[in-house]
């Protein structure tokens, strides 16, 4: 099951990678590969120095680029995710060692979407209400 999960995210981070690369155009003219962080020492982080390792490092950032912008929308609706759950959720699925199961993840992610979707009609009801008494 953690191998369905894993497989998922990997999948989903090289389609938003693949489907970003219009949207991130590099400021300078540094290839690919020189454009990995070079202000960081390398003995206190992992640095990518080769072709897959810097793939693998894009994969993972581009993933949570796109993750913490996800994140902000259920956020702007009054919603809290807490960020370290979502990343120790990460974690387990990544070390097969989920709390949960596929089949509650989805449900469960159902009712975020759902919990959404009634914050998101709450706030426009507010907000129309709030224009109606203005005008």
């Amino acid at each position: 099951m953690a191998d369905t999960i894993k497989a998922f995210l990997i999948t989903a981070s090289a389609l938003l990678l693949i489907g970003c690369q219009g949207d991130d155009v590099q400021a300078n003219n540094k290839s690919d590969a020189t454009a990995i962080v070079e202000n960081k020492e390398a003995d206190s982080i992992l640095v990518p120095s080769n072709r897959l390792e810097q793939q693998a490092y894009a994969l993972g950032s581009t993933f949570a680029s796109r993750l913490s912008q996800n994140l902000e929308h259920p956020q702007q609706l009054g919603i809290e995710l807490d960020p370290d759950f979502v990343l120790q959720g990460i974690e387990d699925a990544f070390k097969r060692t989920s709390q949960i199961t596929p089949a509650a993840a989805t449900e469960i992610l159902e009712a975020l979407q759902e919990d959404m979707a009634q914050a998101a009609a709450r706030k426009e009801l507010s907000n129309s209400t709030a224009s109606d008494q203005q005008g």
